[in-house]
Order: C-alpha cells, then sequence, then structure tokens
C-alpha cells in the first residue's frame, strides 16, 4: 500500500490535535505550522475530516478545529480508508493465471490482512502518548 500525503498529514493533524488540542480549538495556521504543512493542503484535508465527522470547526478569533471522536475509536486504518481510493498492497490479479492466484492466496493477501489489522489496531490515542 502507497499510501498518500493526504492520509499522512491526515493522521498528522489527528495526532496534533490530540496532543495540542485537548483544551481549546487549534487553527489551521497553527497546525500548519508546527507540522509544517501547507494551509491550502490542510484546508482540503481537513474538510474531509470534518464531513467525516472525526472534527469539528468553530468560528472567530478563538475558532479553529478540534477533534469529536474519542481518540481511543480513531485508528490509522480509519484515516487511511478515508483518504484513499484503494487501501489494498495489490491489485486484484488476473485468476486465470495460476502462478497469480497461489501468490495472491498465499502471499499478497495475507500481508495485505496483517497490514490491515495491524493499522486497525494502532489508535491515535495510543499515538499521542507515544
Amino acid at each position: 500500500m502507497k499510501l498518500s500525503t493526504k492520509s499522512r498529514y491526515a493522521a498528522r493533524c489527528l495526532i496534533d490535535l490530540a496532543i495540542y488540542g485537548k483544551d481549546h480549538p487549534l487553527s489551521i495556521t497553527e497546525i500548519g505550522a508546527r507540522e509544517e504543512i501547507s494551509e491550502r493542503y490542510l484546508e482540503l484535508i481537513f474538510a474531509t475530516l470534518k464531513k467525516a465527522g472525526f472534527i469539528a470547526s468553530a468560528r472567530g478569533s478563538q475558532g479553529g478545529y478540534q477533534l469529536i471522536r474519542p481518540i481511543e475509536s480513531i485508528t490509522i486504518y480509519d484515516i487511511i480508508a478515508l483518504m484513499e481510493t484503494n487501501t489494498s498492497i495489490v491489485n486484484t490479479q488476473d485468476g486465470r493465471d495460476p502462478m497469480k492466484r497461489i501468490l495472491m492466496r498465499e502471499v499478497w493477501s495475507l500481508i495485505d490482512d496483517n497490514l490491515k489489522a495491524y493499522l486497525s489496531d494502532l489508535t491515535i490515542a495510543e499515538l499521542s502518548l507515544s
């Protein structure tokens, strides 16, 4: 699985919100400066995270973004599944080719399943404590 910058940045931003935004909303400017991500790109990422119910925004001078889902319930796989169109490490192979079928069944599918299981167990709560 090759992750886009959207997935990687979304995970970083959610961890940033978990660490620094416990008591108050954080602005995109503040997060962008700390994470070294452009505000314009963060706006796209935050719109997706907001629409999916991970974060909420508040307007005004004290406004910004806050997590609305408990950090124990947000997994890295949740973020990847939201940001990526394909979460498999390999594309579906031609089922007529016996070698491709064997490799898919015995190798690629197992790696894919194990990676998804690992990422599904890894939460923002765990990562924000590290």
